[in-house]
């Protein structure tokens, strides 16, 4: 057992090593690996010390007696660094690093006087108080042991600390220690080994088995994201006035549960919040469904604190802030909550105020105000409220992101039925498309093994451009296309394409089924004729593509422009006909199939495919020239080896300087139509 014992370190070690070398490769892991690597030197140097004593005793005079006494001392110190690395990151994070180091200083003392008892032991081991010394010693390696729980117990719910493992790291050290100590000693090497096996599996969980644990709840988190974020796309777009206020209650609510889910010690958690949307140069609360839990209006009352809900509701929804203009924000004064609420813009990021008027002090510790930005326009802002702490914790911080985020697609697609509804002019039917437009646009196109960007340059009037992107299980989809003419009504066509794609690949991916892209463009097909022909009432049609990727290989069909693939071996650009000019047109007739469309192509590593509509090519210069797509596959050729997003940038740059005297200046600094680009990059 004493020989299996001593090999277990180095089996351990070499099983943990590439779980730090890996961590340590990863910057959201912060400091941790450096503590996981202290730890596994530890972890080594008890191993060597076990070793040298048990194999080379002729060269360590003494030896057996460190072998006996200095690895209890090595075994608290190891765990404790151990669970540091573990929680190092979430500690700092929560602002709880100084209340850490003022309980280091008991550790500190504890070891002193443990490193003085092992001292002791030592150099009267042979003498008659020999046994006291060592049962200092061993009173304070547990005490060490002990005091961990001591070090990592924060308020619940704040780091993953569970005292139970070093109870029973406790009872196996005093039962190793008694075994080893005994005359003779026998079988207290079992019990070092299974510490062995403990840290092993401590740090495996850890660093492997946790991340991946991790990855698939972040991995569920984006999809429970995005179907309600589709729902919510849903439900604004035929939802009245009165409708839209309880959907955004709902979604205040929902958040409301995860913030309260997120820490478990009630009284750091976020006791209320509101939503204040902007009305031209004012945010203002306009409904009582904007305000969840007890809140107070941003005023210094006097009677603020003995306010009922109605009359604080009242007070709330009557109180507005003016935005001051561009160049005016030094006007506003330094007066709360103004002077947060323009830090607030100017910085498009969270502001927590713990320093606030003597009235409200009573009642809250802490008000935070988060803006909610569509692109580059605020459209309102969140205003949370906490009693019992200063601190604005990772998981809320987390939470408010998704919050905001959420509330911006609601605002923004409201916004923009407003402007439809109260505006009859042409100027204004375009900014609502626009705002829809671009509000469903996915953010971002993450593609394992490819490196994907992607962007829509709207031009003067709004077209029917869009690209989508959306994952079902392994398979990746994506779509491009162009709706004939301008104006709401393509807007419009191009969102119903939109829901359509994502209604029938979620329906699929529900019931099980997999379908290829020309039946999913035959569906799509159905749809658009039913809606946009039967029901509007319009002749509108469009082209597009949807596209499927799966292990290398991209599957298309439908019917839009000469799709592009770069091979990076011939260092040539190919064109694929077959994206074209094979089906019918979206729109037209329900009975129009695609299949004889459906066909595929296979990248291999450094291969490009370009997706684009026809504003890229059909930019003209002064002298009325088109773009066209020889200078497309001059360009990608020119910057093949640069990352995705550059080779997107290069285009948008080619095609600029090629119009800027002709489109650009006819159209004062616009493009003619709309120019959408999708560029992967196999990896």
């Amino acid at each position: 057992m004493n020989q299996v014992f001593s090999l277990s370190f180095w089996f351990i070690a070499a099983f943990l090593v590439p779980l730090w070398y890996s961590a340590n490769s990863r910057k959201e892991y912060g400091d941790r690996p450096l503590w996981l690597l202290v730890s596994l030197l530890i972890f080594i140097f008890i191993g060597l010390c076990v070793s040298a004593g048990m194999w080379l005793p002729e060269f360590f005079p003494g030896g057996d007696l460190l072998c006996r006494f200095l690895p209890p001392l090595l075994y608290a110190l190891l765990f404790s660094v151990a669970e540091y690395s573990i929680h190092s990151q979430r500690i700092q994070k929560n602002l709880l690093f100084s209340e850490f180091a003022s309980r280091l200083i008991g550790e500190a003392l504890l070891l002193a006087g443990t490193i003085v008892a092992l001292v002791l032991s030592i150099v009267f081991y042979s003498s008659s108080t020999a046994i006291l010394f060592v049962l200092l010693f061993g009173g304070l390696v547990l005490g060490l042991f002990g005091y961990n729980i001591v070090l990592f117990s924060f308020e619940e719910g704040i780091i993953r600390f569970n005292k139970i493992p070093f109870i029973i790291y406790m009872v196996i050290v005093a039962l190793g220690m008694i075994l080893t100590w005994a005359s003779p000693p026998w079988g207290g090497s079992f019990f070092f080994l299974l510490l062995n096996l403990l840290f092993g599996i401590r740090i495996f969980h850890e660093y492997f088995w946790y991340r991946m644990e991790h990855f698939n709840q972040v991995y569920s988190q984006q999809e429970e994201q995005e179907k309600n974020r589709t729902l919510l796309i849903n439900e604004i777009l035929i939802a009245s006035p009165t409708e839209e206020q309880i959907i955004l209650k709902n979604v205040l609510e929902r958040y409301y549960e995860q913030f309260q889910e997120a820490l478990a010690n009630p009284n750091v958690r976020i006791k209320s919040l509101m939503l204040y949307t902007k009305r031209g140069q004012t945010l203002r609360v306009e409904s009582d469904h904007f305000i969840i839990g007890y809140c107070t209006p941003l005023i210094n009352l006097e009677t603020l604190k003995r306010l009922n809900t109605e009359a604080a509701h009242t007070l709330i929804k009557e109180q507005s802030f003016t935005l001051p203009r561009k160049g005016q924000e030094d006007d506003q004064g330094n007066s709360f909550p103004e002077n947060s609420i323009i830090e607030m813009i100017q910085s498009r990021d969270m502001v927590a105020v713990d320093q606030l008027p003597t009235h409200l002090a009573a009642i809250f510790k802490l008000i935070i105000f988060y803006p909610v930005f569509n692109q580059q326009e605020l459209v309102g802002m969140l205003v949370l409220f906490k009693e019992g702490s200063s601190y604005v914790f990772p998981k809320e911080r987390s939470i408010l992101t998704n919050l905001a985020n959420e509330v911006s697609i609601a605002l923004t697609l409201i916004n923009g039925k407003r402007i439809q509804e109260d505006k009859n002019r042409l100027s204004q039917e375009m900014d609502v498309a626009r705002n829809i437009q671009m509000s469903v646009l996915p953010k971002n196109i993450t593609i394992e093994g490819y490196d994907v960007a992607a962007s829509m340059t709207t031009a003067t009037e709004v077209g029917g451009d869009l690209y989508d992107y959306l994952k079902n299980q392994n398979r990746h989809f994506l779509a491009i296309g162009d709706v004939a003419g301008h104006g709401l009504p393509a807007g419009l066509m191009a969102l119903t394409f939109m829901s359509a794609l994502h209604g029938c690949v979620k329906t699929q991916e529900n019931l099980g089924q997999a379908l290829s892209p020309s039946q999913i463009y035959d569906i799509v097909n159905q749809v658009l004729v039913e809606i946009n022909r039967n029901r509007i009432g319009s002749d509108k049609f469009m082209t597009a593509n949807i596209l499927q990727e799966e292990r290398g290989t991209v599957t298309y069909a439908g019917s839009h422009l000469i799709g592009l693939v770069y091979r990076s071996k011939e260092k040539q650009v190919e064109e694929i006909p077959g994206m074209t000019q094979r089906a019918a047109f979206l729109g037209l007739s329900e009975y129009a199939t695609s299949s004889s469309s459906l066909g595929s192509v296979t990248l291999e590593q450094g291969d490009i495919l370009l997706l684009y509509t026809d504003g890229l090519i059909e930019a003209r210069n002064k002298h009325g020239e088109l773009f066209g797509l020889e200078r497309v596959k001059q360009t990608i050729q020119k910057v093949a080896e640069r990352s995705a997003e550059e080779i997107r940038q290069s285009l948008l740059e080619e095609v600029t300087r090629f119009a800027d005297q002709g489109d650009l200046r006819k159209y004062e600094g616009n493009f003619a139509d709309d120019i959408s680009l999708v560029v992967l990059k196999k990896q």
